[in-house]
């Protein structure tokens, strides 16, 4: 895999940030992430899907028939994966990065 995410972060942490619009720069990627926000529901859609540069974004329009069939290329991971953990949090997201792709 190839992080699409070209931006500098925080030297420290490596955390970055952007607006919908800086999200047009990742270009045909698969898009995953943690809210963290106790809700099983997806905030990005819930904020966003009335956007049309949301609507637009490859990965919100994807549909993929090979090997696997999506109907987006957005994936939210399981919440409580500790991003700042060790090796067993770094298993647990690997673990759920492969099950939401399904490969």
């Amino acid at each position: 895999m190839t992080n699409a995410w070209t931006e500098p972060g925080d030297p420290v942490y490596g955390l970055g940030q952007t607006d919908v619009e800086g999200l047009t720069r990742v270009g045909d990627s698969a898009f995953l992430y943690i809210a963290n926000d106790g809700d099983d529901g997806d905030p990005f859609a819930a904020v966003l899907g009335d956007n049309a540069v949301w609507r637009s974004l490859p990965f919100v329009q994807k549909e993929r028939s090979l090997p696997f069939v999506l109907k987006e290329e957005v994936h939210r991971l399981p919440d409580g994966i500790w991003m700042f953990g060790g090796p067993t949090s770094m298993t647990q997201y690997v673990d759920a990065v492969v099950a939401a792709l399904g490969r």
